[in-house]
């Protein structure tokens, strides 16, 4: 379809060639591996900065799993929330109107 648009002046556009769904892909997990580590970074320089003892190997040990705790546990809770609604699960939901009438029918 891009091919039979027409250009700026005119002629027919040439096709898009841009990078591909895996490129794009790799290219949004590298940028937020880089983010993740530059935050790391920050926290350690803003850390050391306010004078703070320095952590043991236990603490760094502890924030570690903390952290992949953490990010395993949003990975979880999203990855069942796109599997409910895949499957069909939110549709068999009752509707507040009608969870509304049948309180309304009790009292």
């Amino acid at each position: 379809m891009a091919a039979s648009t027409p250009g700026p002046w005119g002629s027919p556009a040439p096709p898009r060639r841009g990078p591909g769904p895996r490129a794009r892909v790799a290219s949004v997990l590298l940028g937020a591996a880089v983010l993740a580590g530059l935050s790391v970074a920050a926290m350690g320089w803003g850390w050391q900065a306010m004078g703070a003892s320095p952590m043991t190997v236990h603490g760094w040990i502890a924030l570690s799993i903390g952290a992949v705790g953490t990010a395993v546990l949003a990975s979880s809770l999203m990855l069942l929330a796109f599997h409910s609604h895949r499957s069909g699960h939110d549709d068999r939901v009752e509707s507040t109107e009608s969870i509304n009438e049948r309180i309304r029918r009790r009292f």
